[in-house]
């Protein structure tokens, strides 16, 4: 469940960098707008995205541990699959 949380003041740009660019999460913007009204900030989808891929993976690093096993099983399903 996630909560919200007023911040004291506006956020600045400066303020705002820290958070890297993923162009997922102005497609989520997007569908926020098209689908229910709703205009949303970078910040609050980026921190959301964030905790979504927290609960579904457990923990990044993990998730990106399993990759090789993942690409292991793709290539034995899919014959003449070539991992780089």
């Amino acid at each position: 469940m996630f909560s919200t949380h007023n911040v004291a003041g506006p956020l600045t740009v400066g303020q705002q960098s820290h958070l890297p660019y993923y162009p997922l999460v102005d497609t989520i913007k997007l569908v926020l707008r098209q689908s229910y009204h709703f205009k949303s900030l970078y910040r609050k989808v980026w921190t959301a995205k964030q905790k979504a891929v927290a609960q579904i993976y457990c923990d990044l690093d993990e998730s990106y541990n399993k990759v090789p096993r993942l690409l292991e099983a793709l290539q034995s399903c899919y014959l003449g699959t070539i991992v780089i």
